[in-house]
């Protein structure tokens, strides 16, 4: 059998602190799903000293931070191509805009972040 990775997990994620599944000692664990409820990721546990013998942890945190990420991530790469397209617009119209008004570095500042993203 060969198994070939295919597009991630459609989006939205959500994620919570909820019982493993099939685990019949009814443990918990900060998870990230799907909208059918499948599990995507469980975060691990571990402990953040918060001085003063007071422990925390940054699971839930995280993982409230992934699924944000991940569920606004097309539509910030949309919009982000559409204001580069504009501002080369703008550009074409009147004369050096983006270089008269620094918008040349916001544009190769945009770009990098698109290539760091893994796209162009």
């Amino acid at each position: 059998m060969t198994t070939r990775e295919t597009a991630h997990t459609p989006t939205p994620w959500f994620q919570s602190h909820r019982k493993i599944t099939g685990n019949e000692d009814g443990m918990h664990s900060t998870e990230i799903y799907c909208k059918d409820g499948k599990t995507i990721a469980s975060l691990s546990w571990y402990v953040v000293d918060k001085g003063d013998g007071v422990t925390s942890t940054s699971r839930g945190a995280n993982a409230a931070h992934i699924v944000k990420c991940v569920n606004s991530h097309d539509s910030l790469v949309k919009h982000l191509k559409e204001c580069i397209r504009q501002i080369r617009i703008a550009d074409c119209m009147d004369d050096n805009i983006a270089r008269n008004h620094g918008y040349d570095q916001a544009i190769n500042e945009a770009e990098k972040a698109l290539l760091q993203a893994g796209l162009k």
